[in-house]
């Protein structure tokens, strides 16, 4: 019994030895292949923020010509990969990589970096542009109709402490697009919170100002009557979304128009 329980504690302490050893094989490898991919990415981090600097640099260059929707996708891609190169750095103690350039060295051209088009925002250049296409395409509205629009609300807007067209603009430009408040104040030259306050205070002042003409609001017992009849009792509304696609040069060939419509229980607009 005694020469048994030794054979079998050999037998273990064998089996011990060889696990130890499989395991510092195992960590010599791993070690290996962590130290191959960290040159790995050391010798491509600095291409990936080389590829991000130049799409930020054709984003802040092109920023009028792109569709809304290209260069809030850009921008959008831009950001992420940004913060997951900087998730790597942090993940192989690597210093952090430099921010990307700002508008002020590209916005103008190489060969006029003094500009004073440089510093202007978004909204600014595109006032100068002048063109209705462009209103059309980053609005959803003519320059008549915000014009209008703006002489109707600029009293409810005086409190904000961004002119009331750049308060229009971006209340706007959030409703067409659904752009985020960070988007907003790239583009209209103010801070996310204050581009917060903006469009939430133009909103308030489109329902105050303009409320009056949707019926809805003057008539809403008459209109919960009415779709209590057709078995949808508290239903004060009913909003529907349709997309019809453009032909012509007025967008690509991918154009379309979202249209929205909040009707009563008669059927009615």
């Amino acid at each position: 019994m005694a020469t048994a329980g030794k054979k079998r504690g050999r037998k273990k302490k064998k089996k011990n030895i060889m696990m130890t050893k499989k395991m510092n094989k195992l960590t010599k490898k791993f070690k290996a292949t962590l130290q191959l991919r960290h040159q790995h990415c050391t010798k491509l981090i600095p291409q990936l923020i080389s590829a991000i600097s130049s799409a930020h640099s054709f984003l802040l260059r092109h920023d009028l010509s792109l569709l809304p929707h290209q260069s809030l996708s850009l921008e959008s891609l831009i950001s992420s990969t940004s913060t997951s190169i900087s998730t790597i750095f942090s993940l192989l103690n690597l210093p952090p990589p430099p921010p990307p350039p700002s508008r002020a060295t590209l916005a103008s051209p190489p060969t006029d970096p003094t500009s004073p088009r440089a510093a202007e925002c978004w909204f600014q250049r595109f006032l100068a542009a002048d063109s209705d296409t462009l209103w059309a395409e980053n609005f959803n509205i003519t320059k008549p109709s915000f014009t209008l629009l703006l002489r109707l609300l600029t009293p409810s807007l005086s409190s904000l402490s961004v002119p009331p067209n750049y308060a229009l603009a971006a209340a706007l430009f959030r409703l067409a697009h659904g752009a985020s408040f960070s988007a907003i104040s790239r583009r209209f030259g103010i801070d996310s919170p204050t581009a917060c306050r903006v469009f939430y205070t133009v909103c308030r002042a489109i329902n105050e100002n303009l409320g009056h003409l949707f019926e809805l609001k003057n008539d809403i017992n008459r209109v919960i009557v009415g779709f209590g009849w057709i078995s949808l009792p508290n239903c004060c509304g009913v909003l529907g979304c349709e997309k019809f696609e453009l032909d012509g040069d007025f967008m690509d060939k991918n154009g379309f128009l979202i249209v929205q419509a909040l009707v009563d229980s008669e059927g009615r607009f």
